[in-house]
């Protein structure tokens, strides 16, 4: 019904390249990847816009997809590629990044680094787990946004951000508080 299949891929069902990522396993898997998209989606959203997060979402999703093809007989499902390709897009911006951020912002990305690792690691221990959709989707996530141009990070009309917090609202929250945000002073007044 939609998962992805090797065997059904080759015969000619290509469609299944996008719809396993929208099919679940169970309920644990639908919330665990639920949250994880919350988490990721609040950062890449923010960050790179609605309409870059989606197409960034869905491109992911076939890069995890087509990985998991290759490397996989399945069946497979599950959105981890896509969430996989927020991950690696979410690095590669606080790589990128990282002169323009507050220290606790830089640590985020090494922080979802190690998730990653960690995640692909257990995948090697159980045989249900499509290691191939993770690392496709996070290959294809990190490639779309080191091929995006400088700059468009941080664009969105709520001002810059990370892990969706808006700089104005920063702001709001942090009267007084003196320091350095994306290259410009952070101050009660600003």
């Amino acid at each position: 019904m939609g998962a992805l299949a090797r065997e059904r891929v080759a015969a000619g069902e290509y469609w299944r390249l996008l719809t396993a990522p929208w099919l679940h396993g169970g309920t644990e898997h639908l919330v665990g990847n639920g949250i994880a998209l919350y988490i990721l989606g609040m950062v890449c959203e923010a960050a790179f816009g609605r309409v870059q997060f989606v197409v960034l979402y869905v491109l992911s999703g076939l890069a995890g997809s087509i990985v998991s093809v290759l490397v996989s007989a399945g069946p497979s499902v599950g959105a981890s590629g896509a969430i996989f390709g927020l991950q690696g897009a979410a690095i590669v911006l606080l790589r990128r990044e990282r002169e323009r951020l507050l220290v606790r912002d830089r640590r985020v990305g090494f922080v979802l680094l190690i998730w990653a690792i960690y995640t692909i690691a257990g995948g090697l221990t159980d045989p249900f787990i499509d290691n191939g959709a993770h690392i496709g989707g996070a290959l294809g996530g990190a490639l779309d946004r080191e091929s995006a141009a400088p700059g468009r990070a941080f664009a969105d009309a709520g001002g810059a951000c990370v892990g969706g917090a808006p700089l104005a609202r920063a702001r709001r929250r942090a009267p007084g508080v003196r320091g350095r945000w994306l290259g410009s002073p952070l101050t009660a007044e600003g």
